[in-house]
């Protein structure tokens, strides 16, 4: 018979036990930051096949070390492939880490046993074989093993740097707010010969969670040449991809009710979305809602409200119109977790209201159009002006509003008729920018001002095409 005594014992060892086990969760939840060899090995690979984009000296240590080692081996068939080919392809960028994590660790190079439709589009499967094949031989040709070996201790030493950021995030938020584990693993790769590209690739492995990767490059180094891993710069990242693990798989657990309304809203903000690399409305949902859960982050940790705003208005200038309403809706959630213990037990919730969104969204266009600046005036020409002289240096335009930042795209005429811009300067007091170009006679242009274009608050410029057409004698006057 259980006297009062020891039901209080029982009790009292349950919660120790829960206890250690919540904590047990916490220090596995999410592993420290670490270099990954598939990574390095790849952006050594296209560096040596003369990528721009892996291309970067801003590690240079490590960069000497990499040209000191492999300059020799550029003339390897794996290099030549590469270049000739996979790039050719459009094989770039995150393409590139998309395939270093499929693909077992070296020194045994083999392809992992993925689900085929998660690979990114450019690569095929007879080019994958093709390129693991070769990289196994460059792997052995080119003393890879040795490399690594030699800068193990470069690579530990990296690795803890970044963690003094990854310390800092709070892992007990994370499955409090989300009420479960993550339903994916999520990893943190240093990608050091990556220079300032960041990539978060993922992949789901038969029989196994899917694998969430944060890759970060480099962006700048002390006065020892090694990497300067600054808060302010790297947390928002790391913040931002550990929430993917969270949502990505409810999303995806859930798609079919959200498909009605993810397609609608897709095609509202199409451009927009496929400006920032978001090619579908899956991956706008992934996005919106863990841009959504970020701020709800900053605000639960009492971030600076300034910044936290800022973070809004970004959200709102790259497309996601809904931000604020939806950060709303998960205050809601976080108000009621009786009612809803855990975020995917919301997501009912947010069916409705990404319904309502879609329904209504040509008023939640409307408004936030009223928070863009406007462009008031052009000088010395009208818009559309088809006598504008050829020795014209320089388009002013005026603004409503203080503006920052700049970014043109080409007209539907293409770059034939992009003008020739030689600088961008804003006056004093923001409200108008000089645009000095060199134009040529009897010529048709067009140019797309876009959401570069902000107002000090953060709203951007809806995109807005200046075209003219010049005459074909000059000014003498």
């Amino acid at each position: 018979m259980f006297t009062p005594k020891s039901i209080f014992l029982v009790l009292t060892i349950i919660f120790m036990l829960a206890n250690f086990e919540l904590a047990a969760q916490e220090k596995t939840i999410l592993q420290p930051p670490k270099v990954d060899k598939r990574v390095e090995l790849l952006g050594i690979v296209f560096r040596l096949a003369g990528s721009s984009e892996y291309s970067s000296k801003l590690f240079p240590k490590y960069v000497e070390k990499i040209e000191k080692h492999f300059s020799k081996y550029k003339n390897h068939e794996l290099i030549s492939f590469t270049k000739n080919e996979l790039r050719k392809k459009g094989v770039s960028f995150d393409a590139v880490m998309s395939m270093a994590v499929r693909i077992s660790n070296p020194p045994q190079i083999k392809l992992l046993p993925f689900s085929e439709e998660t690979i990114d589009k450019r690569w095929n499967k007879s080019d994958m074989l093709k390129f693991v094949d070769l990289l196994n031989d460059f792997y052995e040709q080119a003393n890879c093993q040795v490399f690594f070996s030699k800068n193990e201790v470069m690579y530990k030493l990296a690795s803890e740097r970044y963690s003094r950021v990854y310390k800092k995030l709070d892992l007990n938020w994370y499955s409090s707010f989300y009420g479960t584990a993550p339903k994916a693993k999520f990893t943190i790769v240093n990608g050091l010969g990556n220079g300032s590209g960041n990539y978060g690739p993922h992949v789901k492995l038969e029989k196994e969670k899917e694998i969430i990767y944060a890759i970060t490059g480099v962006w700048k180094v002390d006065d020892s040449g090694m990497p300067k891993y600054k808060f302010d710069e790297y947390f928002p990242t790391l913040l931002h991809e550990f929430n993917h693990s969270f949502v990505n798989p409810t999303i995806i657990q859930h798609q079919d009710a959200l498909e009605k309304s993810g397609k609608v809203i897709f095609k509202h903000v199409k451009n927009m979305m496929e400006r920032i690399g978001y090619g579908n409305w899956r991956t706008m949902y992934f996005e919106t809602l863990v841009r959504a859960c970020v701020i709800k982050y900053l605000k639960d940790h009492s971030f600076d409200e300034d910044y936290v705003k800022e973070r809004l208005n970004h959200e709102l200038a790259i497309g996601f119109l809904w931000t604020e309403e939806l950060i709303a809706e998960l205050e809601r959630y976080d108000q009621n977790r009786k009612k809803y213990p855990t975020l995917e037990s919301f997501i009912p919730e947010l069916v409705i209201f990404f319904s309502k969104v879609s329904s209504n969204f040509s008023n939640i266009e409307a408004n936030f159009d009223k928070k863009r600046p406007k462009i008031l005036q052009l000088k010395p020409f009208k818009n559309g002006s088809q006598l504008v002289v050829p020795n014209t240096k320089i388009l002013q335009i005026y603004f409503n509003k203080k503006m920052r930042g700049s970014g043109f795209n080409y007209g539907q005429k293409g770059e034939s008729a992009f003008p020739n811009i030689k600088n961008v300067t804003y006056s004093e007091d923001r409200m108008s920018v000089n645009i000095e170009m060199a134009l040529q006679a009897n010529k048709d242009y067009q140019m797309v001002l876009w959401g570069a274009f902000r107002s000090e608050e953060g709203f951007p410029l809806k995109d807005f095409e200046i075209h003219f057409k010049t005459v074909d004698f000059p000014d003498n006057n």
